[in-house]
């Protein structure tokens, strides 16, 4: 009879052999579980983030003047954006903006004013102009805004042998392009308006293709559409249809927005002994007009202080501004435009 040890030891044999066959292929190897992925859940997917918009160049900002003996003027139709405004004495002046170098002939160039520099610091622009009141200057320098003047232009700005002083100062692409390169690249945080096109404006107007800003007392130019370009030809009480000096054909701005704003006296006597500089509340918000496509809007605007004011109509939607060029029209508080010339 076997004893218990050997017994033991038949036991161990038979284990290793077990585990040996099994080892050599004799029973199937166990199977690794396939990963399933999750499924995905139900819902709508979140959208694509949309892209931010490119920065825009800053803009370069020419005084031209508006006297009648500056008429007419060379350039002011090529601006992408212009503001006209009172100045001491009823006269006008405009500030032209341009959100690339010139390259046309511009001028005839003149001397800044409170609200060009309220300008500058709204659109972060570079001003080239002919020079200022020591006021004025003094609140030029003061705000570090980039500035260039008949000498520190360095022969950006240069005078023409056609006309007496002080109406006889220009620019233009030659001359402006070392100018540019010499002020360098700048760029803004802000976007200009949309635009919609003149078939597709919206409800909401109403047909008014002759009108009158009153811009000051003396200073009420009377716009005209014109059907066939889709602009609005501008005409001065004394000197008749305003056209372009160089081409001969009427400047004609696309969109106009007439904007109320308080204007009161400012420190700086520009004429002496007694004629008094006009500062602009320019940051305000408001009714406006917006002219396009030979419809008046009635709209609001809000002027943050960055960029081109916010237009929207009664229904909370933006103004429709078209292609090309935007004549910003500054009247005083309770002020319109009027139908009619």
């Amino acid at each position: 009879m076997p004893s218990i040890h050997t017994n033991v030891r038949l036991l161990a044999v038979a284990a290793v052999l077990t585990v040996g066959a099994v080892a050599c292929g004799s029973a199937a190897p166990a199977k690794t579980p396939t990963p399933h992925p999750s499924p995905t859940p139900s819902g709508t997917p979140t959208p694509a983030a949309t892209p931010a918009a490119p920065p825009l160049a800053a803009p370069y900002i020419v005084q031209v003047e508006n006297l009648n003996d500056a008429r007419p003027q060379s350039g002011l139709s090529t601006a992408d954006i212009v503001y006209e405004y009172e100045t001491e004495g009823g006269i006008s002046r405009f500030s032209a903006m341009f959100f690339s170098t010139p390259t046309a002939t511009i001028g005839p160039v003149r001397s800044a004013r409170l609200a060009t520099v309220k300008l500058i610091g709204i659109y972060n622009g570079t001003l080239v102009y002919s020079g200022a009141s020591d006021f004025v200057a003094a609140t030029l320098a003061d705000s570090g805004a980039r500035a260039y003047n008949e000498t520190s232009a360095q022969g950006a700005l240069f005078r023409i042998g056609s006309r007496v002083a002080p109406h006889n100062l220009y620019t233009d692409g030659p001359h402006f392009a070392p100018l540019a390169q010499r002020v360098g690249p700048h760029t803004t945080t802000y976007q200009l308006w949309k635009r919609t096109a003149i078939q597709a404006l919206p409800p909401g107007g109403t047909t008014e293709t002759v009108f009158t800003v009153p811009v000051s007392a003396s200073e009420r130019p009377t716009y005209t559409y014109d059907l066939a370009t889709g602009g609005y030809q501008r005409t001065e009480s004394d000197t008749g249809l305003l056209v372009d000096q160089d081409t001969q054909k009427p400047w004609e701005a696309k969109n106009i927005l007439v904007l109320p704003v308080a204007v009161t006296f400012g420190p700086e006597i520009e004429n002496p002994p007694n004629s008094y500089g006009l500062d602009f509340a320019l940051i305000a918000a408001g009714p406006a007009q917006l002219f396009v496509g030979g419809q008046m809007y009635p709209i609001t605007f809000n002027e943050s202080g960055s960029g081109p004011p916010v237009l929207t109509m009664a229904n909370g939607q933006p103004a429709p501004v078209t292609d090309g060029q935007v004549l910003v029209e500054l009247v005083r508080t309770g002020l319109t435009a009027t139908p009619g010339g």
